[in-house]
């Protein structure tokens, strides 16, 4: 099982300690939300899977180089409203001796009104 079969994985099964298993201790984190480590990263997908109980990551396609990783992947279900939820995500990986050593997410910004 590849990192990204294994990270997947966890995430569908909103497994927060197989997810913080994948990563080394200094993992740094890039993303839309606060934080800089895997710690924040953790509760922004606590925060994901209270608001969209039901979601999932399908990964679209995906590229590996070396150490390095990226996935194009769909965070899709439903929110606590009942409101179909699809948002699409860019992830970068880079891995040292099987974990997740450096991490970044890029994701659109959502307009409010």
């Amino acid at each position: 099982m590849t990192i990204l079969d294994a990270y997947t994985d966890a995430f569908n099964r909103h497994d927060l300690t197989a997810i913080d298993a994948l990563h080394s201790f200094a993992a740094r984190v890039e993303g839309p939300e606060a934080g800089t480590d895997v710690a924040a990263l953790l509760s922004s997908f606590t925060y994901w899977f209270a608001q969209v109980p039901d979601v999932k990551a399908e990964v679209r396609a995906y590229a590996e180089n070396g150490p390095f990783l990226f996935a194009e992947m769909v965070l899709a279900g439903t929110d606590t409203a009942g409101n179909p939820v699809a948002v699409p995500v860019l992830l970068a990986i880079e891995t040292a001796d099987g974990l997740i050593v450096a991490e970044r997410q890029y994701t659109p910004v959502l307009a409010t009104a």
